[in-house]
């Protein structure tokens, strides 16, 4: 009976020393598991804030190429109604210059002097600027103004209607300028 007795205290005193031998490895690599989750998840979160802020610049940017329609209305009033009444002298007032720069592609100085001139419901500022497509104040000639691309034989052949004008060109430079520092400029070749 003795034999019997010293075997189960063997056992009993085996259990303990396993436990001490197995003391926190585990939570150890546990912390270090979710370490690794709660940078993944910062890093999800960041992502997806990037793609929210960049779609909304898009929208803002898409808003004031729109919101330029305004402003090529307001320009084509300003020339048909009978505001600006001597085409071939610059009307400051109302933006408009009888000559242009063939070396400037968008009249950026032009455009800082002009005020916002449409009211936009939307809060965008926008300007416009109308430049007469010639090279001197008061001149009608071929020579010194911008005229209508001449026929070829190969739009006739091909079916293609030309429409020609003998009408002088204006080219309208629109400016929009809205939030987070969006900024548009359209141009449109106008003959009237």
């Amino acid at each position: 009976m003795i034999a019997k007795c010293r075997y189960r205290l063997q056992i009993r005193n085996a259990k303990p020393a396993m436990k001490q031998q197995q003391g926190g490895v585990v939570l150890f690599f546990a912390l270090i598991a979710l370490v690794a989750l709660m940078l993944a998840a910062i890093a999800l979160v960041r992502s997806v804030d990037t793609a929210n802020a960049i779609a909304g610049n898009v929208a803002f940017k898409q808003g004031t190429i729109q919101e330029a329609d305004s402003g090529v209305e307001a320009a084509f009033k300003a020339l048909t109604v009978p505001t600006i009444t001597d085409k071939t002298q610059d009307d400051l007032e109302r933006y408009y210059y009888a000559t242009y720069d063939p070396a400037v592609a968008v009249p950026g100085a032009r455009l800082d002097a002009a005020s916002d001139t449409v009211g936009a419901a939307s809060g965008n500022k926008v300007r416009y600027v109308i430049e007469r497509m010639c090279l001197n104040a008061g001149a009608t000639s071929p020579d010194t103004c911008l005229q209508p691309p001449a026929l070829n034989n190969d739009s006739k052949a091909s079916g293609h209607t030309v429409f020609v004008s003998d009408n002088v060109y204006y080219r309208v430079t629109v400016q929009v300028s809205g939030p987070r520092n969006t900024l548009s400029a359209v141009q449109v070749l106008l003959a009237v």
